[in-house]
Formats: C-alpha cells, sequence, structure tokens
C-alpha cells in the first residue's frame, strides 16, 4: 500500500523525468514491482481491507448479538453455551474478539449518557432560544443577533452578543463582525 503523494511521485518520475523503474524503485525506497503496478494504474486507489469471509460463527451471529447483553457481555458464558449447546468447535479467543466489539459499543453508548450533579453555583446552563444558524453568500456560518432580552444573571455573559462568525477549525472560534 503506497499514499497518493508517492504514486504521483513514481508517475511524474518515470514520465516527466523519464526515470527508468530501477531508479525510481532506488531513490523512492520501493520494490521494483511496485513501481510496475503504480505505474500500469490509471488512477490511484486507496487500500480497502478484504470483506470478512466466513468464520466458525457466522452461523452464531445472531444468537450471539441477541445473548450478549444478556451475559453481561461475557465472552466465557458465551463460549460455554455455544460449545455446549451449539457445537461449536472454535476456540474462546475467537468468541473473545467476535464480543469485544459489542461490548466496546455497549460502553460507549453507557457512557455517552452519564449524568453528573454538581453544587449550586459551580456550572450553569444557558439557553439561547433567539439565536438562528445562516450561511452568507461566502458559505461562512453567521450566528444572528439575540431578538431577545436574556435573564439578569447572563447579562454579563452575553451583554452586548451582535453578529458574530464561527471560524472553521480546532476550537471553533467566535469573532464579532462589527
Amino acid at each position: 500500500m503506497i499514499r497518493e503523494a508517492l504514486w504521483r511521485e513514481i508517475r511524474r518520475l518515470f514520465a516527466v523525468e523519464r526515470w527508468s523503474k530501477a531508479a525510481i524503485a532506488q531513490t523512492l525506497n520501493v520494490d521494483r514491482k511496485t513501481v510496475r503496478a503504480c505505474l500500469a494504474q490509471s488512477a490511484w486507489t486507496p487500500y480497502q481491507r478484504a470483506a470478512a469471509t466466513e468464520t466458525l460463527l457466522t452461523e452464531h451471529r445472531t444468537l450471539l448479538e441477541t445473548r450478549a447483553p444478556a451475559v453481561g457481555y461475557s465472552a466465557q458464558v458465551l463460549y460455554q453455551e455455544l460449545t455446549q449447546q451449539h457445537g461449536y468447535t472454535g476456540s474462546y479467543d475467537t468468541v473473545k474478539r467476535f464480543v469485544r466489539p459489542l461490548r466496546e459499543a455497549q460502553d460507549l453508548a453507557a457512557r455517552a449518557s452519564i449524568r453528573f450533579e454538581t453544587p449550586p453555583g459551580l456550572q450553569s446552563q444557558i439557553e439561547f432560544p433567539g439565536i438562528q444558524l445562516c450561511h452568507d453568500l461566502s458559505g461562512c456560518n453567521l450566528l444572528a443577533e439575540l431578538h431577545q432580552n436574556l435573564p439578569h444573571n447572563t447579562c454579563d455573559l452575553a451583554a452586548d452578543l451582535r453578529l458574530v462568525r464561527r471560524d472553521q477549525g480546532p476550537g471553533e472560534v467566535y469573532r464579532s463582525l462589527d
């Protein structure tokens, strides 16, 4: 697997610079067969893992997906049930690898809805029902001006909120357009 930039460089060196395949391979530290394969391709295609094939657990998939939550995603319990009741002949590690993503998805869903309490005065939640997101012609995201009075305790926070622009990128900074 090679990245698109390397694929383009191989093709450039061969077509424009007229380097030999061996010289390209040596300079870029890739195999000559890789260079040959890149030159044979008309367009770069990213690597795609082969589709999953049949496994020993394929026929037991629905059972595992429905039974796993009931037994707390315990691979050991599922393995015992499969071997004793359903004639499974594979290994425990195969069952463990199958159950791991199911357990992680359930854990992630549980963490997404954790409620936490703080003493009064340490946190607050402010709702701004008058703010609406709109787009100008240049595609910048704009927040429309508030059209209602805020409660007294939020006046310091948004005392003079006007039209602001949200810059795209990490941390999305809001800037006034005044």
